[in-house]
């Protein structure tokens, strides 16, 4: 069993899994840059995942995996501050909650506050699926980090969580309107 009460699953990568080829950043320019390198591997992860979870979560995507992690983190939510959270766009975000409500992972009802939006709220099949979730993100964070030191892996989160806090702080501040064009214009000077 592991900490969230469900059973141990198979291995991560299984040799009946078909995974997309994964070429490194597009140049050679490119390759010692942190933030080329981060967003190949976030792309590569994501692609990866996508895969597995297709594979082992009964069809589940990133961005279904997402909605549910920020339901359990929020509680229940406007569906349009949902797509905001997760960075799913709006246009898709109502169909991608209409897929999980019919496989009951989530559930849309009216807000009694404002009858014009929907709110959107976990359920129980959407708790068992999130523990499942929170399983196979542990099994592979074990995979991916088997040969680095524990040490060096607390190092190289604790590093990227401030670059992330950066980087949510700027979103925060660019989100509506007015300081993104500054901030664009203040990296296009160095």
């Amino acid at each position: 069993m592991t900490d969230h009460g469900t059973s141990a699953a198979r291995p991560l990568v299984e040799a009946d899994v078909s995974l997309p080829a994964l070429p490194g950043p597009a140049c050679a320019h490119l390759e010692p840059l942190l933030g080329a390198n981060l967003l190949w591997f976030g792309r590569a992860l994501t692609r990866r995942f996508d895969a597995l979870l297709a594979k082992r979560g009964r069809g589940m995507t990133m961005a279904q995996a997402r909605i549910l992690f920020t339901l359990d983190d929020s509680g229940p939510i406007t569906q349009s501050d949902l797509a905001q959270r997760t960075e799913v766009e709006p246009s898709t975000i109502g169909r991608t909650i209409g897929i999980m409500e019919s496989q009951g992972l989530v559930r849309r009802a009216g807000n009694p506050g404002d009858r014009r939006q929907r709110v959107v709220q976990m359920r129980t099949a959407g708790r068992r699926q999130l523990d499942q979730l929170i399983a196979f993100f542990e099994e592979t964070e074990a995979w991916l980090t088997r040969d680095i030191p524990a040490q060096r892996v607390r190092q190289l989160v604790t590093e990227l969580s401030s670059v992330r806090e950066r980087l949510a702080a700027e979103s925060a501040v660019n989100c509506c309107g007015g300081a993104a064009a500054g901030a664009a214009d203040e990296m296009d000077k160095q």
